[in-house]
């Protein structure tokens, strides 16, 4: 790990940038509601950002016709968010 200086006040206050910051999510857009401030920040700071997502998110809409639209809506999602923060997304369901 790497640590870096930022100026606070009149004192720098070292912090530790990680090599790897690796965020879990239930679903996809869990990832972006809960932590995006956090991912952004350690991005810019040099940080590898690995992105895990549990499911698809169709759980909650078992009983929805369009299910198939809506599975591939949160696939664009997912793809954006792997374009927009150039992270690795890992899909495990």
């Amino acid at each position: 790990m790497e640590r870096k200086d930022f100026l606070v006040t009149e004192k720098a206050i070292p912090i530790v940038v990680p090599k790897r910051l690796m965020v879990f999510a239930g679903h996809p857009d869990d990832e972006i509601v809960s932590c995006g401030g956090t991912i952004l920040k350690y991005q810019a700071l040099g940080s590898e950002i690995i992105v895990v997502v549990a499911t698809s998110g169709l759980g909650g809409y078992a009983k929805t016709a369009h299910k198939e639209d809506i599975l591939e809506q949160r696939k664009q999602e997912l793809d954006l968010v792997r374009t927009a923060l150039k992270c690795r997304v890992i899909e495990l369901g």
